[in-house]
């Protein structure tokens, strides 16, 4: 019995590790520094990120709330233009009514890629705004 609750507790610390990251423990940026850095030399910003996590904060532009896309949208340079796309994981529950346009949040992701003016973040969950 002993065995199986070890166990069974090992994979659960597993498969929940990429929920329960805390934003301290994974790579922070503004939303602007982090494009920023993309618009500088996108190839060495790929390579440096791909497949890491990386905590943003900055204001929502926009929130696609639909069943296949469910993205919160950063604007990074103020224009509508150059983007920071967060699909959310599937264990953020429920619809995003409670947050809106405008309002400042910190997310944490998986960089996934760089196309037409857009980061891309996958498996979004919010993060907690650092102290400063």
């Amino acid at each position: 019995m002993k065995f199986f609750c070890t166990a069974f507790f090992i994979a659960s610390m597993m498969c929940a590790a990429p929920l329960t990251v805390a934003a301290a423990d994974a790579l922070f940026f503004p939303v602007p520094a982090l494009f920023g850095e993309f618009k500088a030399n996108e190839a060495a910003a790929n390579q440096k990120y791909m497949n890491k996590r990386i905590t943003i904060e900055g204001e929502i532009h926009k929130i696609d709330n639909s069943a296949e896309k469910r993205e919160i949208i950063f604007d990074a340079g103020g224009n509508g233009a150059d983007t920071v796309v967060c699909r959310l994981h599937k264990s953020v529950k429920g619809n995003l009514n409670q947050i809106s346009k405008g309002r400042s949040v910190v997310m944490v992701g998986a960089f996934s890629a760089f196309e037409e003016n857009s980061i891309r973040l996958v498996d979004c969950i919010f993060g907690q705004f650092r102290r400063k």
